[in-house]
């Protein structure tokens, strides 16, 4: 490698759709200094990661590198892009930079973990310039589904790197400007040697639809309703949350937002003048006091999450609120692989109660905030990038992007999580893999690797359940009593008895050959005992008292 050259790792989010988490490195002279880009989350598949809170990546490779990192920027506010921003600020004290409305959502994070929000900075959109060691850092204005998403634009003497973050090319967004490529190209100065880019729809081939053609069939879906009717999104999708209000507001209905996360949202963005002209809300308190006919409810829960306010709808009443025969559910969202087991449980619940659902996934409510092949296409027209690194995806998101790259004549390398490339000016690429990703698990107040979270213990404790024995031994008697308490096993009550009796009498008998220490020998014993009465196999837990 030349004296000049490029480290590149994704940490997170090559290799699945979430934790995105990149380490950028610039080389000078053999030494390099860091950015971190993005510090996102993902969500615990109950199946089996029962218990968890979140999920994020190790970032070792910073880690081992602290004194030579010079900050964090964050692209844009979503969970999966800043979600465990507040767990490495506490790790890792550099400065963190973000746009405004980012930057609000970030201080929020990081007050919840007790880390000071004075290392946030907001920054400017380019021209201007976070200046570093060896590098500089702009961000330029996208659209997401999200406000004030971004791309970053790194420049060092390796090149000009163009990292895009999530983005959909959209030319009549509802929040935002549509891309200026006029503006990119001078913010650029001409072919990026390295553009980082979004593969979330390089599967799809359909085009892209604009947000702002679900203007019509959200109007009309509200104006047609003779009863209440109910938006359920993502609490972050604040462009489709204007247009459901504007509608709401056009039809003459009340509005009310249900939910903390999505009342939190809007008020980050009114206050940083993100969201501007938003049809006044009424208390969600007084909702229930509105006729049915003149209130609409635009309610977080869209992915099935038992605590948010779509669930509770669906099994009774929020805020004193009960939705009821007549009136009309609308998911305005897609459902995320995984959360359809959620998802469909508030649909039937929903259903049941005589509530018209739609749900439908023919774009007719919901549109993606991601670019689709062919605006990808043309965007890499314009753009013309001499190598690209796809991120954000699955694997088969990663290989299709590269594929669909190569068919056109575009140099693509695919980096997966922990991989770590060294690219010099030249653009010959160097790769280590001997890396492994590794993931970080919050559980309640813990953060700690897989192997320290009883993941296996709770999904067996789940489905087979749980029995504590306590064996008392009374030296004046020499007598000894086995007392069982069980969790999770089928009518336990109707052979506890028999358990009792066949485990004294197996002590007894050992006690007399001197065995009575083996209590693995009586573990065993006890679980074919009760695996032959019950067909279960419960964890066993055993103590012992002498009186």
């Amino acid at each position: 490698m030349k004296n000049y050259s490029l480290v590149y790792s994704p940490v997170g989010g090559a290799g699945e759709i979430g934790m995105n988490m990149y380490a950028y490195g610039f080389k000078a002279q053999n030494k390099v200094s860091y950015i971190l880009v993005d510090a996102g989350v993902s969500f615990p598949k109950v199946d089996t990661e029962p218990g968890v809170d979140l999920i994020f990546p190790n970032p070792k490779l910073i880690l081992d590198n602290l004194s030579d990192l010079e900050g964090i920027f964050i692209t844009h506010a979503h969970e999966d892009h800043l979600g465990a921003i507040g767990f490495i600020a506490s790790k890792i004290d550099c400065k963190i930079y973000c746009r405004k409305f980012t930057a609000e959502i970030v201080k929020d994070k990081l007050n919840k973990v007790n880390v000071s929000n004075k290392r946030v900075v907001t920054v400017k959109e380019w021209p201007f310039e976070v200046k570093l060691k060896n590098a500089s850092v702009s961000f330029f204005p996208t659209t997401h589904s999200v406000p004030e998403a971004s791309f970053l634009i790194i420049k060092s003497k390796f090149g000009v790197i163009l990292h895009t973050g999530d983005f959909k090319i959209d030319n009549n967004p509802i929040l935002d400007n549509p891309i200026d490529y006029k503006k990119l190209g001078n913010a650029l100065g001409g072919r990026p040697s390295l553009c980082v880019v979004d593969s979330t729809n390089m599967l799809n081939e359909n085009k892209g639809k604009s947000e702002s053609l679900l203007k019509e069939s959200i109007y009309k879906i509200i104006n047609q309703s003779k009863g209440r009717i109910v938006f359920t999104s993502f609490a972050s999708n604040l462009g489709r949350l204007k247009i459901i209000a504007d509608a709401g507001e056009k039809s003459g209905r009340s509005i009310a937002v249900f939910g903390r996360a999505m009342n939190n949202m809007l008020s980050k963005a009114i206050e940083t003048g993100v969201l501007t002209h938003f049809p006044n809300l009424i208390d969600p308190r007084k909702a229930h006091l509105i006729p049915r006919e003149n209130l609409l409810v635009i309610a977080t829960g869209s992915q099935g999450e038992i605590r948010a306010a779509s669930a509770q709808l669906s099994r009774g009443k929020y805020m004193g609120l009960e939705i009821q025969d007549g009136d009309t559910f609308v998911f305005s969202s897609k459902t995320i692989p995984g959360n359809e087991i959620a998802v469909n449980r508030v649909i039937n619940n929903l259903s049941e109660k005589g509530v018209a659902v739609i749900y439908s996934d023919d774009r007719e409510f919901h549109v993606s905030g991601h670019t689709n092949i062919p605006e990808m296409m043309e965007f890499y027209k314009k753009i013309k990038p001499m190598l690209v690194v796809p991120m954000h995806g699955e694997i088969r998101h990663l290989i299709g992007h590269k594929k669909i790259l190569e068919e056109k004549k575009i140099r693509a390398e695919i980096v997966r999580n922990g991989e770590i490339v060294e690219i010099d000016k030249d653009l010959n690429v160097r790769k280590d893999s001997s890396n492994k990703p590794e993931k970080l698990f919050v559980d309640g107040k813990i953060i700690a690797k897989s192997d320290n979270i009883a993941f296996r213990e709770r999904t067996r404790m789940s489905s087979e359940g749980l029995v504590v024995i306590l064996i008392t031994y009374r030296k004046v008697k020499k007598s000894l009593n086995v007392k069982f308490t069980s969790f999770g096993l089928p009518r336990f009550e109707d052979y506890s008895d028999e358990l009792k009796s066949n485990a004294e009498i197996y002590l007894n008998k050992t006690a007399k050959k001197k065995d009575r220490n083996k209590l693995d020998e009586f573990e065993r014993f006890i679980k074919e005992d009760i695996y032959s009465i019950c067909g279960k196999k419960p964890i066993i837990k055993i103590a012992e008292m002498e009186l």
